[in-house]
């Protein structure tokens, strides 16, 4: 599995608005003045390449916020106590399966692509700042390398790091 698709809405809740012959959710979409629906699986809606991954602009960019993070911590175990509450009802849940649901619905408050845009633009300003603090230390260590400023090495050799720094 490559784990590049990252779903903002995870699959196992999608799959609850399948209906209909085809077993298919209606997708709306708002483009050139007019409304489109059309009907798609859950794994196929909802979801971005590498909204989550690590250093982008690499050929294989890391995968590892969605397949060690969101995957088997958030969304795994809310899938089971999601199947429990479909079947029993959430007065079934216990104490342990609510500390499993909670921190999944926070998670579906900060996981959307303008959310995760929000959180990598502002990681980037926070370390962007940091990086234009003191001008002497970098010069003092930089030793031969041709970059004027700390921000212009990272700029050249680490580009994706004041991206990632929000989302990792």
């Amino acid at each position: 599995m490559s784990y590049a698709e990252h779903h903002y809405v995870p699959a196992f809740l999608l799959r609850e608005w399948h209906s209909g012959v085809d077993q298919k959710l209606t997708s709306f979409r708002w483009a050139h003045g007019k409304v489109t629906g059309s009907r798609f699986k859950a794994k196929s809606v909802a979801k971005e390449r590498h909204l989550y991954s690590m250093q982008r602009s690499l050929p294989t960019p890391d995968v590892q916020v969605e397949k060690d993070f969101f995957g088997p911590h958030v969304d795994d175990p809310a899938a089971v106590v999601h199947a429990k509450m479909l079947e029993t009802g959430v007065g079934g849940v216990t104490l342990d399966e609510k500390q499993i649901w909670a921190p999944f619905l926070i998670s579906l408050m900060l996981r959307g692509p303008a959310m995760i845009k929000h959180i990598r633009e502002r990681g980037r300003k926070i370390l962007g700042a940091g990086l234009d603090e003191t001008p002497d230390e970098y010069l003092a260590a930089r030793g031969n390398d041709p970059a004027p400023t700390l921000r212009a090495w990272i700029e050249i050799n680490r580009p994706d790091v004041l991206d990632d720094v929000g989302v990792g």
